[in-house]
């Protein structure tokens, strides 16, 4: 097996003998749900830092630096294909 990462974030598999037959696997964000508010936190803070919380296998959470309050919530999936 060869694998081979690319900058997009896909994942291409190939068997070392044949480069013909390729699975490919490829990340998407199914849905993102960001909460309303401005271009800042209720705490003050800017919201150019904050912190990526994986909360499942299938979901993350993007959170304020300062106060972690819940900024938004993405749901992730996987597409695989030939």
């Amino acid at each position: 097996m060869h694998e081979v990462h690319c900058r997009n974030g896909t994942l291409v598999i190939s068997e070392d003998a044949d480069d013909g037959d390729r699975i490919i696997v490829e990340p998407t964000i199914n849905t993102f749900s960001p909460v309303r508010g401005n271009l800042h936190c209720v705490c003050g803070a800017p919201l150019e830092p904050w912190i990526v919380r994986c909360t499942a296998a299938d979901s993350a959470e993007l959170s304020c630096h300062r106060c972690h309050r819940l900024l938004a919530t993405i749901g992730l999936g996987v597409n695989t294909y030939r």
